[in-house]
């Protein structure tokens, strides 16, 4: 949607509040008009000024620190949904004699002896 303003017609503070009380419309016409008025070799700086200002203005989330315990958590919690996530796959492949056989490795390598699925 493209609004046109007209640059020589001049908003006055009492038609058109900049408080927060102002109609987003009425704010919106407001910056279009400042917009218009700035000459266009100049609105790549404007465009970087509005940016700046929003990026400025914008809480930033604070970085969550973790103890080392919750660390090792949390490594632990995506290993484990890795794995999850892997045997999902394997199961919806349904290749039996893949499976039979990655069990065995599983089972030596976790030391499990006589363990069967």
């Amino acid at each position: 949607m493209t609004q046109t303003v007209n640059p020589s017609s001049t908003i006055s503070a009492e038609s058109n509040p900049t408080s927060s009380e102002g109609e987003p419309t009425l704010l919106i016409n407001e910056f279009l008009t400042e917009i218009q008025l700035t000459p266009q070799e100049q609105w790549q700086n404007l465009l970087q000024i509005m940016r700046t200002f929003r990026q400025a203005t914008t809480p930033q989330p604070q970085p969550i620190i973790l103890t080392p315990d919750e660390q090792q958590r949390q490594e632990q919690i995506k290993k484990n949904q890795a794995v999850i996530e892997l045997l999902r796959k394997w199961r919806e492949e349904d290749d039996q004699q893949e499976q039979t056989e990655t069990w065995e490795i599983l089972s030596k390598a976790l030391d499990f002896e006589n363990t069967s699925i």
